[in-house]
């Protein structure tokens, strides 16, 4: 069943906000983001969206990845949020999602809000996650957030991982 379609102005948004927030990722986010397109292309999906993010963090950032495990978040249960149907991936570079690219603006907006730099660190990503959730339902769209299904299998909630998030330094 296909997903929720976005509007072409949800398109030129999430297209203009990645294309600004792509030359203020840290060394960090940047091997982040390379794991989320290694992820995608081991799960054989053709694109990268917000469950590779996620995955990526969830690999490249031992911190996050710690602080999500204590709140029962674990990588285990996380792929166990994931039903889709597979890509297959293609070649070299696999793109990202408009959702993922939404990603990536509001990202720049918590590392903005956070400093004066704006430099995008994987905590930054991870928040960027959960605020499009809350702007994709805002916007009348639904579909599947596998980060919301995860931290209610782990019992906690998305409201409660963006608050530490927010309180942390990584």
């Amino acid at each position: 069943m296909p997903g929720p379609r976005a509007t072409p102005e949800y398109a030129r948004e999430a297209i203009a906000a990645a294309a600004a927030a792509m030359a203020h990722l840290t060394a960090a986010s940047m091997r982040c983001l390379d794991e989320a397109q290694r992820q995608s292309r081991q799960l054989d999906d053709n694109h990268v969206g917000t469950e590779h993010i996620v995955l990526g963090v969830l690999a490249a950032d031992r911190d996050i990845a710690g602080m999500l495990a204590r709140n029962g978040i674990t990588e285990t249960v996380f792929r166990s949020q994931l039903f889709e149907e597979p890509g297959p991936s293609p070649d070299g570079h696999i793109p990202l999602t408009l959702r993922a690219q939404m990603i990536l603006g509001l990202a720049r907006s918590a590392a903005t809000a956070d400093d004066d730099s704006g430099a995008i660190t994987p905590r930054h990503l991870m928040l960027g996650v959960i605020a499009e959730s809350s702007d994709w339902r805002k916007r009348g769209f639904d579909g599947p957030h596998h980060l919301d299904q995860a931290a209610a299998a782990a019992g906690t909630s998305l409201a409660a991982i963006q608050s530490i998030l927010s309180r942390s330094v990584t």
